[in-house]
């Protein structure tokens, strides 16, 4: 939610809000951009295990390269040379990410308003815990376990 407010923001194309308490109250309400995170996530974590797809987290991405990319190349059917996975390693990292143009938009001036923020933040999770209130964090963790809670798939990240 953090992060959608401060896309909102970054973007043109996309209302801005006053602050993260009214961007959360709307996100709630799935009365954002695209509606609610909840119903579009639950209709995908919903049949994902149906899919051929393969699911990565940041979290897990960022404090497990090395294995997330070789359960990728598994996945893919690829066997990895030692180079590949330290190019792999280098050009999806944070820093080599955040600083390639055709990635992080810094040409997409239309699209963006660079002076409110950049695309790539943050290089690490759980900033949520600066923006929410206590009574903002039980009642998402509250929405989140009634909308999502019976799902088989199972975020790895603490709601609290």
């Amino acid at each position: 939610m953090v992060s959608f407010y401060h896309f909102h923001n970054f973007s043109k194309f996309l209302p801005d809000f006053n602050s993260v308490d009214d961007f959360f109250h709307q996100f709630i309400e799935g009365k954002v951009s695209y509606g609610s995170w909840f119903n579009h996530t639950k209709s995908w974590l919903g049949v994902w295990h149906e899919l051929n797809s393969f699911l990565i987290t940041y979290k897990d991405l960022s404090q497990k390269p090395h294995q997330v990319i070789q359960y990728l190349a598994n996945f893919l059917g690829q066997k990895l040379e030692p180079d590949d996975m330290e190019n792999i390693l280098h050009y999806s990292s944070f820093s080599s990410m955040s600083q390639n143009d055709s990635l992080n938009y810094s040409s997409s001036i239309d699209l963006f308003d660079h002076s409110k923020g950049k695309f790539f933040r943050k290089d690490f999770t759980g900033n949520w815990k600066e923006h929410f209130s206590p009574e903002q964090n039980d009642n998402f963790n509250n929405i989140y376990q009634e909308e999502l809670g019976d799902l088989t798939f199972k975020f790895d990240w603490s709601l609290n």
